[in-house]
């Protein structure tokens, strides 16, 4: 009669082996920033550090006040998302390799 799909049929690829990982590494760093949401975080918090900068600095705003505490803000929320993206990024490439 008719064959069920379990004896015609496999549900894995013929590519790869059950035991084989079909993750494969982005190609240099535009690849990885590209792939990876931890990288963007870590860009960002980068991107708060340099306004900080400019905001203490007086580039953009006069120098002093209240733009000075929140170039401190802007600095110690920066430094934080750098250091998250940048463990985090670490800790998913040393368990993947």
């Amino acid at each position: 009669m008719g064959a069920t799909r379990s004896e015609t049929e496999t549900d894995m690829d013929a590519s790869t082996e059950a035991n084989e990982s079909v993750y494969e590494p982005p190609e240099g760093i535009s690849g990885a920033i590209r792939d990876s949401v931890l990288l963007k975080i870590a860009i960002g918090g980068g991107l708060f550090v340099l306004l900080s900068g400019f905001l203490d600095s007086g580039v953009l705003v006069s120098a002093g006040g209240l733009w000075s505490i929140w170039a401190a803000v802007f600095a110690a929320w920066g430094a934080g998302l750098v250091l998250t993206g940048l463990v985090g990024y670490g800790v998913l490439w040393w368990s993947r390799n």
